[in-house]
């Protein structure tokens, strides 16, 4: 088994640490700190976006059952329209940050949490390196979202019912009995 690094033993597994140790990127501090059941929170999601840490992130989604699509952090240190991973994220150039948040179960690409614009459009706005296969990326999804909500609207209808009527075009009809 791996050695824990000796600055480790002495980290208390607090939300605190945990986000420092997503926003450098440390695999190790932020694993340690999750294997003592430690959840991720939203602001240690954003910290390893921010920095672009896509395996920490990755780690934080997979070990600290984060949720990848919270609702907007409001106050502390984290200003609106940067206040979710997502939206953090946006016009940061870091493609495989998008991707692992877009891949997430859950994560619904349509919303719209600041100033009434989807992602696509911030990606456009905020115009950083790779901003237009960001943007596609980001409108590729969304599109995507609806076209696979729409089919299971479809589906979600009671199986019940077509078979219900093929039951009753398949029943001979009542004869009519003369009444004594």
């Amino acid at each position: 088994s791996e050695a824990t690094r000796n600055d480790l033993l002495w980290t208390k597994a607090t939300p605190e640490n945990l986000q420092l140790f997503a926003a450098k990127g440390d695999i190790a501090g932020v694993a340690n700190i999750l294997n003592v059941g430690q959840k991720a929170d939203a602001e240690s999601l954003i910290a390893a976006t921010k920095g672009g840490h896509d395996e920490v992130l990755s780690l934080l989604l997979g070990m600290g059952d984060a949720d990848p699509d919270p609702d907007p952090l409001e106050g502390g240190n984290q200003k609106p329209g940067y206040n979710t991973p997502m939206l953090a994220a946006i016009g940061r150039g870091n493609l495989a940050v998008i991707k692992l948040l877009l891949d997430q179960p859950g994560f619904n690409p349509t919303r719209r949490l600041y100033r009434d614009q989807t992602y696509f459009e911030l990606s456009k706005e905020r115009k950083a390196e790779n901003w237009e296969e960001e943007s596609e990326l980001l409108k590729n999804a969304y599109d995507n979202y609806h076209k696979v909500r729409k089919h299971r609207k479809a589906d979600l209808s009671s199986p019940r019912r077509p078979r219900e009527k093929e039951k009753e075009n398949k029943r001979p009809g009542r004869r009519e009995s003369p009444s004594v």
